[in-house]
């Protein structure tokens, strides 16, 4: 049997720039934030336990919303590269999202929303015409 194979220190440079070279850490930083998204919606109100929503307060209620931005500004926050300190892009840019999300959709959608919503009061007031 042959002896086994010493690992000489470029070797060891080797391995370690593939594997850098595979997983880079914003990929590591977005999926453990996604984890995080998902371990806080299933444990917002599980059934079997009191959840993390009832800490926070009683009267109102958290929606799947609040967690989902939460991650959302920690995508903005934390560093894509923290090894550079002073010039390290974010984890997501504000251009990426200005200009891949469809703003006039979500404007209008939000229009939709709000006037589903409207109050009666404004309606018996005669504010607004009431179907």
């Amino acid at each position: 049997m042959p002896p086994p194979p010493q690992n000489s220190k470029e070797d060891t440079m080797i391995i370690i720039m593939m594997v850098h070279s595979q997983h880079r850490f914003h990929e590591s930083a977005v999926l453990c934030l996604f984890v995080l998204l998902v371990l806080l919606w299933t444990f917002r109100e599980p059934k079997f336990m009191s959840g993390w929503a009832d800490l926070i307060s009683t009267e109102t209620r958290i929606g799947d919303a609040v967690p989902a931005v939460a991650i959302l500004f920690l995508l903005f926050l934390f560093p894509a590269e923290p090894w550079r300190i002073r010039d390290s892009p974010a984890l997501l840019k504000w251009s990426a999202v200005q200009s891949k999300v469809p703003w006039g959709l979500i404007i209008l959608l939000g229009g939709g929303f709000a006037l589903a919503k409207k109050e009666p009061r404004y309606c018996e007031a005669g504010h607004i015409r009431c179907f």
